[in-house]
């Protein structure tokens, strides 16, 4: 995955062998073999580094689906608050990876029967999931700073960590020492976008959330997102989803 991808859907994937590192929100986070990760794929996401993990499986169930399943309170909001589940498997990698190629296979048949037998089969391995995660310890997903991360992923975790005060694009750099200028440029060159405009899509996605899983009025939205006046998200938020937060809330929101 060359650049960050996002899609309004609930990812799962399975690495049965090897190892896959992420950069998810601004933290690398290391999936090993026989690990069972989901998230919620609105937030950007990046393969970054593969380490024999060939192949791996994926497999993504659409929001407005993923909602209607009514699965753990509380697995469901580490989801929609943007955090990274990882579950190592406690069967057999074999019966995962068959899993998996038959999920495939059956969400591309034109047979009903089989696509909505695919879809019961995820919805229990995510609810078996959910049972798995309330008996284990968190798998710690914190960032660490370390040599091994670059200038630039630095940056993006200064963002990923701060997005919802009112920084603005120059204390990116200035948090580093850095030329904005520089700052700017050097980030461009990895994200193909400008700090500002990374900034505002970080805001976005938190907006987002908020809409689909909340009934916060849309001025608290705008300020709990970083934005400083309801006028600026309403035009960033229409710009960069083409319909308004509250239209954006009427196709998306779980609570409807």
């Amino acid at each position: 995955m060359s650049r960050p991808d996002r899609h309004n859907e609930i990812e799962i994937n399975f690495i049965p062998s090897g190892s896959l590192t992420y950069l998810f929100n601004g933290q690398k986070i290391k999936i090993t073999e026989n690990q069972l990760i989901a998230f919620w794929a609105l937030t950007p996401h990046q393969i970054i580094e593969s380490d024999d993990a060939s192949p791996y499986y994926v497999c993504t169930i659409p929001f407005k689906d993923f909602v209607q399943w009514n699965l753990p309170v509380k697995f469901t909001n580490r989801l929609f608050n943007g955090e990274i589940l990882v579950e190592t498997s406690t069967v057999p990698r074999n019966f995962e990876v068959m899993q998996f190629e038959k999920w495939e296979t059956d969400l591309n048949n034109n047979q009903p029967e089989a696509r909505q037998a695919a879809i019961y089969e995820i919805h229990a391995r995510l609810y078996r999931m959910s049972v798995e995660l309330s008996t284990q310890k968190n798998v710690n997903t914190q960032p660490t700073l370390n040599p091994a991360i670059s200038m630039v992923e630095k940056m993006a975790i200064f963002i990923a960590h701060n997005y919802t005060h009112h920084i603005k694009a120059s204390d990116v750099g200035k948090a580093f020492d850095l030329n904005p200028d520089y700052a700017n440029t050097v980030f461009k060159k990895t994200f193909d976008k400008t700090i500002k405009e990374y900034l505002t899509d970080q805001r976005i996605l938190h907006a987002q959330r908020l809409l689909s899983t909340t009934n916060k009025k849309i001025i608290e939205v705008a300020l709990n997102s970083g934005f400083k006046t309801i006028s600026r998200f309403n035009a960033a938020f229409l710009k960069k989803e083409k319909c308004t937060p509250h239209k954006y809330r009427t196709m998306h929101c779980s609570l409807a």
